[in-house]
């Protein structure tokens, strides 16, 4: 077979479908291992629950005697308050009526799942 008579492969060969089926499975399994653990959580799955009360603890046990670092813990923490969340919420929810997103800013303002707070509730 000389040069002239080889058929060049196709572009859409395996070599270059390869690396996004390896991205597509890598986040395929990185969501279904997340949607495992939301799960766990949500059913409050018992060794769940002593991992995680063992890694708090000694956390705790860690950042006790560091005064410093308990005061950034305690900030960190108010970040993830229904206040702090709420205010986040008006004013993002104020940012989408101002760019005239009327139903995206309701659907922020009213939430999509009833247990969750929202800025109404917070």
């Amino acid at each position: 077979m000389t040069a002239n008579t080889r058929s060049k492969a196709p572009q859409w060969t395996n070599r270059h479908q390869t690396p996004g089926l390896a991205r597509l499975a890598g986040f395929t399994a990185a969501a279904l291992l997340f949607g495992v653990l939301i799960v766990a959580v949500r059913v409050r799955w018992l060794p769940l629950e002593s991992i995680d009360q063992g890694v708090a603890a000694d956390l705790n046990r860690v950042v006790a005697d560091r005064p410093v670092l308990v005061s950034a813990l305690k900030i960190i923490t108010l970040l993830g308050s229904n206040g702090v969340l709420g205010w986040l919420v008006a004013i993002s929810a104020l940012i989408l009526l101002v760019r005239k997103r009327w139903r995206l800013s309701a659907y922020l303002l009213t939430g999509s799942d009833d247990e969750q707070p929202t800025a109404c509730t917070a």
